[in-house]
């Protein structure tokens, strides 16, 4: 099995997830405009950012395994992206204001526990980014 091959697709597909649930509410929800403006836009770059951040590291993971770029350059650089989204989706997940959650229906609860799963999310990308790049040191 070739492990660095499979951290790289893990991580890719980590990624995309991230994105993927991070668009659940807006596709879900059915509330006031300004709850899901208020939602995406807590902390220093919102959710935005994080998305931003996890659609760059849909190529960085894959380019190194791919031959479009050094393995281990690109192993070093999925550290970093990984650290950089685990940051940012902790800032905004700490960013929600608890008035804020509660202010949706109580159809959409789930809600509560949404930026926790999209901080998970992103801790997978970073432990595929450090086995990736583990794999090159």
């Amino acid at each position: 099995m070739d492990t660095a091959r499979t951290l790289s697709t893990l991580g890719a597909l980590a990624c995309l997830l991230v994105i993927l649930v991070l668009g659940v509410p807006a596709l879900v929800i059915e509330a006031p405009d300004h709850l899901l403006t208020d939602y995406y836009t807590a902390g220093p770059t919102g959710a935005v950012g994080i998305g931003f951040f996890a659609a760059i590291g849909v190529v960085v993971f894959l380019s190194g395994e791919r031959g479009r770029a050094d393995p281990p350059l690109v192993a070093g650089l999925s550290v970093v992206l990984g650290v950089a989204l685990v940051a940012l989706a902790g800032v905004w997940h700490l960013s929600l204001d608890e008035t804020l959650v509660y202010s949706f229906p109580a159809e959409y609860d789930w809600i509560q526990h949404h930026g926790a799963v999209v901080l998970a999310l992103t801790v997978l990308v970073l432990g595929a980014a450090a086995g990736y790049a583990r794999e090159y040191v």
